[in-house]
């Protein structure tokens, strides 16, 4: 299945969720937009709606706000929203490039590839603000001189374990605590930006961050090295 091309005056460029579960699987969003202040390039799930998806792509969508494929909006329950083995590479957005979420997500196995936040002190390939998960991930930002960031964490308790953060400029930084109300576990995850093995972790730290063990960091500029280390 294939949905290329859409664009919306509002929110959801392709599909626009508002009750019950959304389940994509195996479908492929491309070229999608939204206008005005929406969100969600491709798909915009709200209020009673649930994500679910796997085994799909999203590419070239974009959002003039938040989300350039996806935005999870407030949704009733605080439910718990899943996105398992997919890819996200060009899409666009002025927070969260690829994925924006205001509730509980658990990613997995998904591959992010030269995603462009237009706020890229805040803005970030993905922007999280509840607690959540991200797994078995990638991230790869786009090139030039930008302090792009993988990962901004604005709110909640979320775990970054069994990833690759690499983000090829020498002011970027792989994960940003955006509030004090944030904060994040990190395990066994290799990280790669920034101008010093420092700017590589983490940038902006109002939260705080626990590094569970086997974290590798190396800065991208100055190839300084901390090595595998167990404290953040």
């Amino acid at each position: 299945t294939k949905f290329e091309n859409n664009t919306a005056t509002s929110n959801g460029g392709a599909i626009y969720a508002h009750t019950g579960t959304l389940t994509i699987e195996n479908t492929t969003f491309s070229g999608n937009e939204c206008g005005g202040t929406a969100g969600g390039g491709a798909v915009y799930v709200t209020s009673d709606g649930v994500l679910s998806a796997s085994g799909s792509t999203f590419s070239s969508n974009s959002s003039p706000n938040g989300g350039g494929a996806v935005t999870v909006a407030n949704t009733a329950d605080r439910a718990i929203h899943k996105i398992d083995n997919c890819i996200f590479s060009g899409n666009a957005a002025k927070q969260g490039a690829a994925l924006r979420t205001a509730y509980t997500v658990y990613v997995n196995g998904c591959s992010f590839a030269g995603n462009v936040p237009s706020n890229t002190n805040t803005g970030g390939t993905v922007y999280v603000a509840a607690a959540s998960f991200i797994n078995n991930c990638s991230f790869y930002g786009y090139n030039g001189s930008s302090n792009n960031t993988s990962l901004v964490l604005s709110g909640g308790a979320s775990t970054v374990l069994n990833t690759t953060l690499y983000e090829s400029s020498d002011k970027a930084t792989a994960v940003r605590l955006y509030n004090s109300g944030a904060s994040a576990n990190i395990y066994n995850n290799v990280i790669i930006a920034g101008s010093n093995s420092v700017a590589a972790g983490w940038g902006n730290l109002t939260g705080s961050v626990t590094s569970c063990g086997y974290n590798y960091t190396r800065a991208w500029k100055t190839g300084a090295d901390s090595g595998t280390t167990a404290s953040a």
